[in-house]
Order: structure tokens, then C-alpha cells, then sequence
């Protein structure tokens, strides 16, 4: 591809002037796509060479696009594992040692709780 075509200039061009905000930069149109071929597992390094075989781009660009909706449905199965298994699971409150109250059995969150809950008891008396 000629140096003066507008993709090639997109991908390989560099900030000449101005300035850079400040905190996190804002992506451009060439960080999009180094951050997808990656998720393909598309190496940038050899994208001119690859380009240039049709057949050859055609296949990594079938295998990468396979390759990224694998990792798309086992990322959306993992989630919803965590999902049903923390349904699945005893609230946190009444497995924690320590923090329930010696008199009526009440689980407090936290140390605190539990000392304010000890008022009570104390006023009751």
C-alpha cells in the first residue's frame, strides 16, 4: 500500500504537534485497533505481510474472530457460574465467627454493631 493512502496513514502516523491532556490519554483510531487484532490474536507486527497473502489474512481473520467469540462465551459463562454460586451461598452475616451476640444469638456485620447491640441489652436489664 502507497505511504500517502489514508489507512496506512491512520495506522503508522505519530502526534506531530500539540498537546496531551491530562490523566488517562484519550485513545485514537490506531490504539482501537492494535486493542482489537490483540483480542484476535492477530500479531501487528506482521499485519503488512499478512495483508498482502489474501488467503493467508482471510484464515487469521476467521481464526481470530473464532478465537475472540470463544473468549466472549466462556467470559459470559464464567459470570454467570460466580452469579448462581454466590445465589447459592449463605448470606456472609451468619457464617462470620465472633460478631454474634452472646445473649440472643443476633450476627452483627461488624464489631461495632455488635458493641451497640450490647447497649441494648444493657438498657433492658
Amino acid at each position: 500500500m502507497p505511504g500517502n493512502r489514508l489507512p496506512r496513514r491512520l495506522v503508522y502516523s505519530e502526534l506531530s504537534c500539540g498537546r496531551r491532556s491530562v490523566g488517562d490519554q484519550k485513545k485514537h483510531f490506531k490504539d482501537h485497533i492494535k486493542s482489537s487484532l490483540s483480542k484476535c490474536g492477530i500479531p501487528f507486527d506482521r499485519l503488512e505481510e499478512m495483508v498482502g497473502d489474501r488467503e493467508e489474512w482471510r484464515a487469521v481473520c476467521d481464526q481470530g474472530l473464532a478465537t475472540l467469540a470463544q473468549q466472549h462465551i466462556d467470559v459470559a459463562v464464567a459470570k454467570r457460574a460466580r452469579r448462581h454460586q454466590q445465589r447459592n451461598q449463605p448470606p456472609l452475616m451468619t457464617t462470620r465467627q465472633g460478631s454474634a451476640c452472646a445473649v440472643c444469638g443476633r450476627v452483627c456485620a461488624s464489631a461495632f454493631g455488635l458493641r451497640s447491640h450490647m447497649r441494648r441489652h444493657k438498657e433492658t436489664r
